[in-house]
């Protein structure tokens, strides 16, 4: 303990009793009053120096918690972890860098929106793409449901090429319904799974709401990494605010 009675704590007045809290990231000296274990550093600009009672503007986030001043605990490409300087709080939280977040490649989708220049009848190709993304069925059931009940013979490959061509239709649908649509739940659900495309892994992330059972965003990508989470996750903020993610632990979400 140190005596220092030229100065004094700027919170609760006390000019007796101090801790040295090391110092600052700029090599300022500081203080934790006994009393009110209120942290501050006289002398540097903008602190709070005897009894004037000025705060200095933080240089980093406050605590989510306890509104107390915080300190960087590791920066890392993509998000900083910042802890709080309570030692009865030490809570850590992360904040994200948004400048360094890619899109997700939900934002990406580029195909056909009409059926234009078509060879096949419109109601063809509805039907078709109506039992896959509605009826999952596969390619080659569909191209048999369509010989036996139209008599009209459509390869599998080219019932693939529909569905993924004309991937952008049903993604506006889903964007007119979400407005319809109260995803202000208390829970999403984020996952993510394998899939093979071309023999490649690939890695496809879902972030689910828990009441409707709506996807609310999803990601694919060839990596399963922190950056591809902060992706999709960045993505679906703007459609709402639930209470909690739930995600199944997996080291990529550590920042949730």
């Amino acid at each position: 303990m140190t005596k220092l009675y030229q100065i004094s704590c700027p919170k609760c007045n006390n000019n007796q009793n101090f801790y040295r809290y090391g110092k600052t990231p700029d090599g300022y000296q500081r203080y934790q009053c006994r009393v009110c274990r209120h942290q501050f550093a006289p002398g540097r600009p903008g602190a709070g120096v005897g009894q004037t009672g000025h705060s200095r503007q933080r240089l980093y986030p406050s605590c989510p918690l306890c509104d107390r001043a915080s300190f960087l605990h590791h920066d890392y490409q993509h998000y900083s972890n910042f802890r709080c300087c309570d030692k009865r709080c030490n809570h850590s939280f992360f904040v994200v860098k948004n400048n360094s977040i890619t899109s997700a490649s939900m934002t990406t989708l580029f195909g056909k929106t009409d059926f234009k220049r078509m060879r096949y009848p419109v109601f063809i190709i509805t039907t078709a793409l109506s039992m896959f993304y509605l009826g999952k069925n596969s390619f080659r059931n569909i191209s048999l449901i369509l010989q036996t009940a139209f008599n009209i013979n459509v390869s599998h490959v080219t019932i693939a090429n529909w569905c993924t061509r004309f991937a952008p239709l049903f993604d506006n649908m889903r964007l007119r319904l979400m407005p319809l649509l109260d995803l202000k739940s208390d829970e999403w659900h984020a996952d993510e799974t394998i899939v093979k495309i071309n023999g490649i892994k690939h890695y496809l992330w879902f972030v689910v709401d828990s009441e409707t059972r709506f996807i609310v965003g999803f990601h694919l990508s060839p990596y399963r990494d922190s950056p591809q989470a902060f992706s999709i996750l960045n993505e679906v903020a703007k459609h709402g605010t639930p209470k909690a993610i739930v995600s199944d632990r997996y080291s990529a979400y550590k920042f949730l």
